[in-house]
């Protein structure tokens, strides 16, 4: 899978372009008041679990691939842990197959399990003595944006806010230039539901026109869980692969 993978107010060139320049300075305050709701809310997440949708697009090859599956997430004093388990598959207008894959990301390894290859990779993305938020690792992979660090988020984007309702609001980021994110990706949209400040719909295009549509349903945050939702038990007859740290910096995905 190709890796994939956050908003200050400032004055941007949709603003300028806006036939009210007087209200550039709200959209400015409406902007940086959204970011400080979503760092709120990323801040005081300790658990969090939606149902996942995961479209993979290609407009070049008229080609469509959707995943169906579940996110959990948990975060402590020591540890953050983030699993994407897709458990279904379907090809373009074909039927939905059962094909499982899950990602375990634990804040040093990025772990990978592919059922239908039979292949499980554990693959080191940070030193061990210096685990870092697993949405830092995941971004790598996916883009999952609007979980993390809003500070970072200006760092690397350009944001407006698109459009909002009563319940959500959507977010356009444009990649600067000089982004870590400019060598995949064109622009993201961030559909935010108000209820918990926190991404309900992800729609990425990358630099190559592909399209990425994650979508998150039924969330459920700081809720109690089971730690047993983080343990990975890896089949007897799995071909297992271990990528050191030196190999392990660039993921392909």
């Amino acid at each position: 899978m190709k890796k994939l993978f956050l908003l200050v107010g400032i004055f941007l060139a949709g603003c300028a372009a806006a036939s009210a320049q007087s209200n550039c300075p709200a959209a400015k305050n409406n902007v940086a008041k959204i970011l400080d709701n979503i760092k709120q809310s990323t801040e005081s997440m300790k658990s969090y679990s939606a149902d996942i949708s995961y479209l993979f697009s290609q407009p070049l090859f008229d080609s469509k691939t959707l995943r169906i599956g579940k996110i959990h997430y948990k975060k402590n004093d020591k540890q953050s842990l983030l699993k994407i388990e897709f458990d279904t598959l379907r090809q373009d207008d074909g039927k939905v197959q059962k094909q499982r894959q899950i990602y375990l990301f634990d804040g040093v390894w990025l772990h990978r399990l592919d059922y239908e290859t039979k292949q499980a990779e554990k693959r080191q993305l940070a030193d061990s003595n210096e685990p870092v938020d697993v949405f830092e690792l995941v971004k790598r992979n996916f883009p999952l944006v609007g979980f993390s660090d809003p500070a970072e988020l200006s760092e690397n984007f350009k944001i407006s806010l698109k459009n909002e309702t009563d319940k959500q609001l959507t977010l356009d980021l444009n990649v600067k230039a000089d982004s870590v994110y400019s060598e995949d990706y064109k622009s993201i949209l961030v559909t935010i539901g108000k209820e918990y400040f926190l991404p309900i719909k992800i729609i990425a295009v990358s630099s190559e026109q592909d399209e990425y549509e994650i979508t998150f349903t039924n969330p459920k945050i700081n809720e109690q869980k089971s730690a047993d939702i983080f343990k990975l038990k890896i089949p007897a007859d799995f071909e297992q692969n271990t990528v050191p740290l030196e190999n392990g910096r660039e993921p392909n995905g």
